[in-house]
């Protein structure tokens, strides 16, 4: 990947399965205090499992960065199913690769779900961030989420606690 590539930004379909499998696979194993699954669930995944991921409808949307063909991000929204919570929607399985960060992918996923939920008629987009994740919540909050609270020892991996913060962006 060259410094001056710029990432392509879509909505991947179930032909992207492999490439989406192996990138969220990488970031579960290497970062596994970021994300409520675990490399270990995942990994045993049928193929079919992965393309039903990104088979999802509108309320079920991954969207993925590509720069010079590799997939080197991905966030996905998911609406909420009951009737009295179809307002809200997460923004869940955030993650660019290490080498891909600091060049505004992040911001352009960010975007990306935020338009669909919007164009979707979702009122709130949330999402759950570890807290200490600096750039992350950085990210969150130029793209006008608000933190409104924190969820002590929400996850639990290798022993060690991590609380999550709550963050949550109005769109209507």
């Amino acid at each position: 990947m060259s410094a001056g590539s710029s990432a392509r930004i879509r909505r991947l379909a179930p032909a992207d399965a492999g490439a989406y499998r192996e990138l969220r696979l990488a970031a579960l194993a290497n970062h596994p205090q970021a994300f409520g699954s675990s490399h270990e669930d995942e990994v045993r995944f049928d193929d079919d499992r992965w393309y039903q991921r990104l088979s999802g409808g509108a309320d079920l949307a991954t969207f993925g960065a590509a720069v010079d063909g590799q997939l080197v991000g991905t966030a996905t929204c998911v609406r909420e199913s009951h009737r009295k919570e179809r307002h809200r929607a997460c923004l869940v399985g955030m993650y660019v690769t290490p080498a891909a960060r600091g060049r505004g992918i992040g911001a352009q996923l960010v975007t990306a779900v935020i338009s669909h939920a919007r164009d979707h008629g979702v009122d709130q987009l949330e999402l759950d961030v570890v807290q200490g994740n600096a750039s992350a919540i950085a990210l969150y909050e130029r793209a006008g989420f608000r933190a409104w609270g924190t969820r002590p020892d929400a996850l639990r991996v290798e022993g060690r606690s991590w609380d999550e913060i709550a963050m949550a962006l109005r769109l209507d």
